[in-house]
């Protein structure tokens, strides 16, 4: 059994006769769980395999819900082979890219074997990820996010878009497996401006605070030196010069640090 689902896994790799949508995926899908349910090992090799093919030659780009169901089905169908390290492999692809999305409980209760499998790989640490090269025009997406990193030491998916936005790479890179090559830009590289909202936000709201601060200690000044300027000649004014001067030097040096953080937020893509 396991030589079946190998063989069309392998298939699918070797190039696309036809070209597959998402409606295809979800039917591949339909029918392996369908097979899985009669405990028909041999269907749900072969449903396994149509669900790889699909995902090689889809045209569309893929949700994140959509990987994590690629990978269990394929960890799933390796389940079945008696290939536990597939298993692990999927398995842990799944719950690395949506901690909280579970085996269908159409096919896995508490209790079963690849059900406690898949739990238990929810509690490693997430693995550490590697930036890929630029593309020559259009984009990646790691498993189903826009994303120049890609996780090492799992597998993921790897999908990548030409210029008008059309799929034109679609790949399960597994553990250790070189990522794919591709026309590389070269120009600078891109920011990468992904998971930096907090920190923009930070950088964002110290430097118009900071500023804030800045414009307020120069008024405090200009209101300070009207005082001391139309005090009667019979008083004494002198107290009012120095914190005068102080809160023109802190006003200014405060706009000056509100600017530059802005500044930053800008040029980094903090915001």
């Amino acid at each position: 059994m396991l030589g079946v689902w190998v063989a069309l896994t392998a298939s699918a790799a070797d190039g696309c006769t036809v070209v597959t949508t998402v409606a295809d995926f979800d039917a591949a899908r339909a029918t392996f769980y369908a097979a899985w349910k009669r405990l028909d090992e041999q269907a749900s090799h072969a449903a396994a395999g149509r669900v790889d093919e699909s995902v090689r030659c889809i045209q569309a780009p893929l949700a994140a819900p959509e990987i994590v169901q690629l990978f269990q089905v394929r960890g799933l169908g390796a389940f079945l082979a008696g290939d536990m390290t597939a298993v692990r492999t999927s398995f842990r692809a799944a719950v690395a890219i949506l901690p909280d999305y579970g085996l269908p409980s159409t096919v896995a209760a508490p209790g079963d074997d690849w059900y406690e499998m898949y739990e238990a790989l929810r509690a490693m640490p997430p693995e550490p990820r590697q930036m890929l090269p630029a593309p020559d025009g259009g984009w990646l997406q790691i498993d189903g996010a826009r994303s120049m990193d890609a996780p090492l030491g799992r597998a993921w998916l790897f999908q990548r878009f030409d210029g008008n936005g059309s799929v034109v790479d679609t790949q399960v890179i597994e553990p250790g497996q070189t990522p794919p090559t591709y026309p590389v830009s070269t120009g600078p590289a891109p920011v990468d401006r992904r998971d930096r909202g907090p920190k923009s936000s930070t950088l964002l709201v110290a430097g118009l605070a900071t500023a804030a601060v800045g414009a307020a200690s120069m008024g405090a000044a200009a209101s300070l030196r009207s005082r001391y300027r139309d005090t009667p000649t019979a008083e004494d004014a002198t107290g009012l010069v120095g914190p005068n001067a102080a809160l023109g030097v802190l006003g200014w040096s405060a706009v000056g640090a509100g600017g530059a953080l802005v500044a930053g937020a800008d040029v980094t893509g903090r915001w």
